[in-house]
């Protein structure tokens, strides 16, 4: 996992380093990371075009019992990488659609066994979101409200193994539809939005796939402080909560899965001229109130994010 960090810490590096250069791009949901992830409700422009690149890379090997860390003998490593590219376009100056496709690669090895490694890729789901904002802040607009409504697609894969298909924890898509409800608030604390505070989330449910297996639904909340430092920096501080229900197979719960997350986050960007930037975030457990008597979870993540705006 340090390699990984390494990697995203040297193309932070590099691209700040290019800055002055002309800029032409610009955070999946799988077992491990949510295509939510990137989405902002509120920050399009009507008639404009966002498109962001995000690059996250999460570590799922801690062993915990409901809240408790269990030491896990058999040194299991499980890592997730994924890939997700996201447009989003103002058709007006209160609504827009945003989109995000997604690549996802999995790795899972036992360091006590002489098994091989298992290593799943491929396209995971898609996300479409209509969005509406009420409200958004201006220098006269303290408040900005704004509803979206998500339908997630399977267009990725779900049968990857051989000669036995791994199980769906390991496959970069659900390989089931799914919708979302969505909502965003912020309030900006001074005239100028320097210092913002925000509260959003999404309720998401998922059908079954074509074995019977369900992701069921959860519930997603983060709330925080945004800080513009100068005109080109900008941080972030925060907490994440997510409330899952256990997975389904033919309607009936299966043990060990879902449970209460509470992650702290904290990211900055860098803006590398007026219409792109790049951001670093990292996201570490605070808490876990997990179902069954063990269960594998996120240890840590990053996410490099590279975002570009044309009018």
């Amino acid at each position: 996992m340090l390699r990984y960090k390494s990697y995203l810490w040297i193309a932070l590096s590099l691209l700040v380093i290019g800055k002055n250069r002309p800029v032409f791009a610009a955070t999946c949901s799988c077992a491990g990371v949510s295509l939510s992830s990137s989405i902002q409700l509120n920050n399009f422009e009507p008639q404009v075009l966002d498109l962001s690149v995000h690059v996250t890379q999460s570590d799922i090997s801690k062993l915990v019992s409901g809240r408790d860390t269990v030491n896990d003998e058999t040194l299991r490593n499980r890592e997730t990488e994924t890939y997700l590219l996201q447009a989003s376009y103002g058709i007006t100056e209160n609504f827009a659609v945003t989109g995000v496709m997604s690549w996802v690669e999995h790795s899972r090895s036992i360091g006590s066994s002489q098994s091989p490694s298992e290593r799943s890729s491929g396209m995971g789901d898609s996300l479409v979101v209509a969005s509406y904002s009420f409200a958004k802040i201006t220098p006269f607009t303290s408040h900005g409200f704004a509803l979206g409504l998500g339908l997630r697609i399977p267009t990725g894969e779900d049968s990857n193994g051989s000669p036995i298909t791994f199980a769906e924890d390991l496959q970069p898509s659900q390989g089931a539809w799914g919708s979302s409800l969505w909502f965003n608030y912020q309030y900006a604390l001074d005239q100028q939005a320097s210092f913002t505070v925000f509260i959003d989330g999404n309720f998401s449910t998922n059908n079954s796939n074509d074995r019977g297996y369900s992701f069921d639904s959860e519930w997603n909340l983060s709330s925080g402080i945004n800080y513009q430092l100068s005109s080109a920096w900008t941080t972030s501080v925060g907490l994440a909560y997510r409330d899952a229900n256990p997975h389904l197979r033919q309607d009936v719960s299966i043990p060990n899965t879902g449970g209460r997350w509470l992650d702290g986050t904290i990211s900055a960007s860098y803006s590398i001229n007026p219409t792109s930037s790049i951001s670093l975030a990292y996201r570490i457990p605070v808490a876990r109130d997990l179902n069954g008597a063990l269960q594998f979870t996120t240890r840590d993540s990053m996410t490099l994010s590279w975002s570009s705006r044309f009018k």
